[in-house]
């Protein structure tokens, strides 16, 4: 092979490479630019993973969805959870459907189907960390949600596809890390349990 030839095969090569990556980016980036915005209430989970870093691990409330044939679906299918607003302006599940719809709608995972309840996985549910920062983001996370409180939330930009991205958790209407600095000192030396 000249090196003509094989310079060309590189330079497409390369390219497509690049066209994937950037494709990649533009779609995640459009999701959070034009996505529409919801706000998930959140609960306590326990997060660890040593080969992710540090993250906030996120449990949502409302995951679960009766429906009238839960034979149709099975553990891990791709299925999409058609979501509204409540009265307080938080997300959820009005049903769940094997095929995209038009209505706002979230791809999701089956987790179990039982009986006549489907049990879904969002794909939003790590939010990663600065380092100094996730010790008492976690604290503050699991004191608020352990009590419940709705002021706790994930802000997810949802588009038309049904691609979800998670932008931020918020903590009293405020973004978490913006909520750290300032209570950093509580929750610092705070004893997990």
């Amino acid at each position: 092979m000249n090196s003509n030839l094989r310079t060309a095969v590189f330079i497409i090569i390369s390219a497509v490479q690049i066209s994937v990556i950037a494709g990649i980016i533009i779609g995640h980036e459009s999701t959070v630019s034009a996505g529409k915005e919801y706000r998930f209430p959140t609960a306590p989970v326990d997060p660890y993973d040593i080969f992710q870093g540090r993250y906030l691990a996120l449990g949502f409330r409302g995951l679960s969805q009766t429906t009238a044939k839960t034979n149709q679906f099975t553990e891990k299918q791709s299925v999409y959870a058609l979501i509204t607003e409540d009265s307080n302006g938080f997300a959820l599940i009005t049903n769940i459907s094997a095929t995209k719809t038009t209505a706002p709608c979230i791809r999701v995972k089956v987790q179990s189907a039982y009986q006549n309840r489907v049990t879904v996985a969002f794909p939003f549910d790590h939010y990663y960390l600065p380092e100094d920062s996730a010790k008492p983001a976690e604290m503050i996370y699991r004191d608020f949600t352990a009590q419940r409180r709705l002021d706790v939330y994930a802000l997810v930009a949802v588009d038309a596809s049904g691609n979800a991205i998670l932008k931020d958790v918020y903590v009293k209407g405020e973004p978490i890390l913006s909520f750290v600095k300032k209570h950093r000192n509580e929750y610092t030396n705070k004893k997990p349990w």
